[in-house]
C-alpha cells in the first residue's frame, strides 16, 4: 500500500514538472526571441532589419522594450520588395521599407507605442511622418483623428497629403465633412508641383474609403475634372460608395467620346481603355440595370480590350447576352479564370460543357499558375452550376459528366 502511494506521488510530481516545463520554456523562448529581434534591428542588411521589426509587432509586454529602437528606425527608407506567400504560392510582392515595418510593429504593440507614433506625425521629416501613418491606420485613438484633421490645413503641402491619405485609411466618419470641405475649396490646392491633381486624387480616394453618401454629390461635381488621373479616382470612389445617384453621371461619361481626353490617337485610346475600365468597374459595383443597354452598345467597340471589359461587366450584371462572347474569349485566351468566373455568375447551364472540358483538359502542372487558376475557378463554377461537390476529385467529375452530358 505504501509503495503504491509513493508511485502515485511520483507520478503527480512528474506531471507537475512536465507542466512547468511546457509553460516556462516557451516564455524563455519568447524572451530570447524578442531580445534577438531587437539586436537584429541593427543589422547591415535592410531586409533583416525589416523582418525583425515586423516580428516585434506583438502584444507581448516584453515587446515594449523594443519601442525606442523601433522609433529610431522610422526614418529608414531603404526600398525593399516584400514577398507574401500562402504555403508555396507567391500571393503578391509589396513595396516596403524597414521604417514602414517598424511603424506597423509599433501600431501592434499599442500603449506607449501609439504615443510615439503620434509624436512622429509632428516630425519635421516627411518620411518619418509618412511611415508613422502605417502604424496608426488601425488606431481608435481620438487624438490621431483630431491631429490629422487639423493637419489638413497645415502650411506644409506634404503634411496635408499625409493627413488626407491617413484619414481615408482610418475610415473614421468624423473626417468626411473636413475632407469634403477641402475638396470643394479651390484655394486649398495651390499651384505648387501640380498639387491640384495630387490633392484632388487623394481626397477622392479618401472619401471613397470612408464610403459615406455625403460625398456623392461633391464627387460627381468633379467627375469631369481636367485631369484624367483625378477622374479615375473619382470614378472608383463613386463605385465604392455604391449610391444610385452616381449611375446616370457614370453612364453619361461612359458614352461620351469627349470624356476620354487627348485628341492624339494613341493617347486617346490609352485614356479610353483606362477610363472605360474604371467606369465599368464602378457601374458593376452599383449593379444597376440601367447600365445594361449602354454596355451592349459598347460591346461592339472596335477595341478588343474594351469589348472584354464590357463582356465581363455584363456577366456580373447577369445579362445572358454575355454568354456567347464569353465562350469566344474562352477559346482564344490561355488565362481563362476571369471568364470562367463570369460564366459561373451568369448561372447558365450551357456553361457546364465548356467549363468541364477545361477542367478535364488541365495539364496539372503545379508550377503553371494560369493552369492552376483555370482549374480552381472551373471547380468553383461547376459546383455553383451543377450543385455537385466533388472538389479536386477529377475522376468523380469525369464520371458525373459521362452520365449527365447527354441530358
Amino acid at each position: 500500500m505504501e509503495k503504491r502511494r509513493i508511485i502515485i506521488i511520483l507520478l503527480i510530481f512528474t506531471a507537475l514538472v512536465i507542466m512547468a516545463i511546457t509553460v516556462v520554456v516557451p516564455m524563455q523562448k519568447n524572451k530570447f526571441d524578442i531580445k534577438n529581434a531587437i539586436d537584429r534591428l541593427h543589422s547591415s542588411d535592410p531586409m533583416v532589419r525589416a523582418r525583425s521589426a515586423s516580428k516585434l509587432g506583438i502584444s507581448d509586454p516584453q515587446a515594449k522594450s523594443a519601442i525606442p529602437y523601433l522609433v529610431k528606425m522610422l526614418d529608414d527608407n531603404t526600398p525593399l520588395e516584400w514577398k507574401v506567400y500562402k504555403g508555396r504560392d507567391l500571393l503578391r510582392v509589396e513595396a516596403t521599407t524597414p521604417g514602414r515595418e517598424a511603424a506597423k510593429a509599433l501600431g501592434k504593440i499599442c500603449g506607449p507605442a501609439i504615443d510615439s507614433l503620434i509624436n512622429a506625425l509632428k516630425s519635421e521629416s516627411w518620411s518619418i511622418r509618412e511611415n508613422a501613418t502605417y502604424g496608426l491606420v488601425n488606431s481608435n485613438d481620438n487624438r490621431v483623428v483630431e491631429l490629422l484633421i487639423s493637419n489638413l490645413k497645415d502650411d506644409d503641402y506634404d503634411t496635408r497629403e499625409i493627413a488626407i491619405i491617413t484619414l481615408g485609411k482610418l475610415k473614421n466618419k468624423r473626417a468626411v465633412e473636413p475632407l469634403i470641405a477641402a475638396l470643394m475649396n479651390q484655394e486649398y490646392y495651390g499651384n505648387k508641383m501640380k498639387r491640384d491633381y495630387y490633392f484632388k486624387r487623394d481626397l477622392a480616394d479618401a472619401l471613397g474609403e470612408l464610403n459615406d453618401p455625403r460625398a456623392v454629390e461633391p464627387l460627381i461635381s468633379i467627375l469631369k475634372d481636367d485631369n484624367i488621373l483625378t477622374r479615375k479616382s473619382v470614378i472608383l470612389a463613386l463605385g465604392k460608395i455604391k449610391d444610385k445617384r452616381a449611375v446616370e453621371p457614370l453612364i453619361e461619361a461612359l458614352m461620351n467620346p469627349e470624356y476620354y481626353g487627348s485628341k492624339t490617337k494613341y493617347l486617346y485610346l490609352e485614356n479610353k481603355r483606362e477610363l472605360v475600365h474604371h467606369l465599368i468597374l464602378a457601374l458593376g459595383e452599383l449593379n444597376d440595370p440601367r447600365a445594361i443597354e449602354p454596355l451592349i452598345v459598347l460591346s461592339k467597340d472596335e477595341d478588343y480590350f474594351i469589348r472584354k471589359y464590357v463582356i465581363l461587366a455584363l456577366a456580373k450584371l447577369k445579362d445572358k447576352r454575355a454568354f456567347e462572347p464569353l465562350i469566344e474569349l474562352l477559346k482564344s485566351e490561355y488565362s481563362k479564370a476571369d471568364y470562367i468566373k463570369a460564366l459561373g455568375e451568369l448561372n447558365d447551364p450551357r456553361a457546364v460543357a465548356p467549363i468541364i472540358t477545361i477542367l478535364l483538359d488541365s495539364n496539372y502542372n503545379y508550377y503553371d499558375d494560369r493552369d492552376r487558376q483555370n482549374r480552381e475557378q472551373s471547380i468553383q463554377a461547376l459546383e455553383k452550376l451543377t450543385g455537385q461537390k466533388f472538389g479536386q476529385n477529377i475522376i468523380a467529375w469525369q464520371e458525373w459528366w459521362n452520365k449527365n452530358k447527354k441530358k
